[in-house]
């Protein structure tokens, strides 16, 4: 039997012209899916500037899901978005402890290949969902 794996990817209709086809037996779990991170990450000028703002001056925050701000000031993008993986894949350890989170994702994941937007290198959630669905974790 094939163990389930990670898959890195985006749910883009288009690419190159070509509609986009989901792999067979795989589940898309990254945001706008039952299984995404709750987190969000909003991009916004600082207003303390007094002067004209450039693109340079452009900051992102994260906010979780009661609309909390977890962090702001981050300068770059991709290190919003991988605070945005670190504090998902937390919730998610401790998810883990949960025998009916357990259940849920062992019902609607096992056996499946679960694809996500994440960078291969970096850990991610879906390494974490992947463990807990098929008995790790």
């Amino acid at each position: 039997m094939r163990t389930p794996a990670r898959v890195q990817g985006s749910l883009d209709t288009h690419r190159k012209g070509r509609k986009f086809r989901m792999p067979e037996n795989t589940l898309w779990v990254g945001k706008k899916s039952a299984w995404g991170s709750p987190y969000q990450v909003k991009s916004y000028f600082p207003t303390d500037i007094n002067r004209p703002v450039v693109r340079e001056d452009l900051r992102f925050r994260v906010i979780d899901a009661a609309g909390r701000t977890v962090k702001t000031g981050i300068g770059r993008a991709r290190e919003a978005l991988w605070l945005v993986s670190d504090l998902w894949v937390a919730d998610l350890r401790e998810l883990a402890r949960d025998p009916r989170f357990v259940a849920q994702a062992r019902t609607e994941l096992a056996g499946k290949d679960l694809m996500c937007p994440c960078a291969p290198e970096r850990e991610c959630p879906t390494d974490v969902l992947l463990a807990i669905a098929n008995g790790g974790a």
